[in-house]
């Protein structure tokens, strides 16, 4: 009696204990687009914000079922433009003649396009959660350290034109590339200088599709860059000689950038499954 006793104990016991498989290690790939701008605020000219894309790799471990730590990496896109179409008025000194006269930037219909690649190293926490079926909803969170790669900007438009007024004179002089009096066209390109890496903060959510052994991803991000990107210059914008460029010249002091859009992605689970035993009430 006490071994039938026994037996029905075990078989009690072990047919309510239920194997959980759980594969530790995901892969995917992601792309991502939307506004992903460069935010600045530039003293002369009206600020557009810009449009942008990314592709990362990513790779997650998970703790649990529910949560997971990740990272990987990835390459955005950034882009802003700024429009001048006004007339400047500075006053400047001029050494031969000893003295003052007004020295007069026209810019008619100038825009600037900054356009900008970095590579992004993100580290994150998720969680994850079963809808039910085949659907599964995500969110992560951490910060993200940003290097800059390439750095350009160009300029479009039509032209701008440097001029200066002598009082003792009553002549406004022109067409004097000698003395920083000319016109040039807006068809000039370069870089900016900007080198310094950018701390980031990063969100994003959604939901995943399961086929097989294959997750569809689509959700949303934002992020924004914590760091200064520029260091403060006293170039001007332009001169007799060159372009500087808006965001290595003095009209721009503080540079950080500023993502949100839409995310869809391919990952996959992969590695050896760990069983853990859940035990039915």
């Amino acid at each position: 009696m006490k071994n039938k006793i026994i037996i029905m104990v075990l078989f009690l016991v072990t047919s309510s204990v239920t194997f959980a498989q759980i594969q530790k290690h995901q892969i995917g790939i992601s792309f991502a687009g939307g506004m992903q701008t460069l935010f600045y605020k530039p003293s002369i000219a009206d600020h557009k914000q810009g449009l942008g894309g990314m592709i990362t790799f990513d790779y997650q471990y998970f703790l649990q079922k529910q949560w997971s730590i990740g990272t990987g990496i990835g390459i955005s896109s950034y882009s802003a433009k700024a429009i001048i179409d006004e007339s400047i008025v500075e006053t400047h000194y001029d050494d031969s003649n000893v003295e003052d006269f007004m020295f007069t930037t026209t810019y008619n219909d100038w825009t600037e396009k900054q356009n900008f690649l970095q590579l992004e190293i993100p580290i994150a926490v998720y969680f994850h959660h079963k809808l039910g079926n085949n659907w599964n909803f995500q969110c992560g969170f951490g910060p993200r350290i940003a290097f800059p790669l390439t750095n350009k900007y160009k300029v479009s438009g039509e032209y701008y034109e440097t001029s200066g007024y002598y009082e003792s004179t009553g002549v406004e002089y022109k067409n004097m590339p000698q003395h920083g009096f000319c016109v040039k066209d807006a068809n000039l390109e370069g870089k900016s200088d900007v080198h310094i890496a950018d701390i980031q903060i990063f969100t994003d959510l959604g939901f995943s599709y399961s086929i097989n052994s294959i997750d569809l991803y689509l959700g949303a991000y934002c992020s924004y860059g914590l760091t200064n990107q520029i260091n403060n210059s006293n170039t001007s914008l332009f001169t007799a000689e060159d372009y500087s460029g808006m965001l290595t010249s003095s009209e721009v002091n503080k540079l950080h950038n500023f993502a949100v859009g839409a995310k869809i992605g391919i990952t996959k689970k992969i590695g050896s499954t760990s069983a853990k035993m859940n035990y039915k009430e």
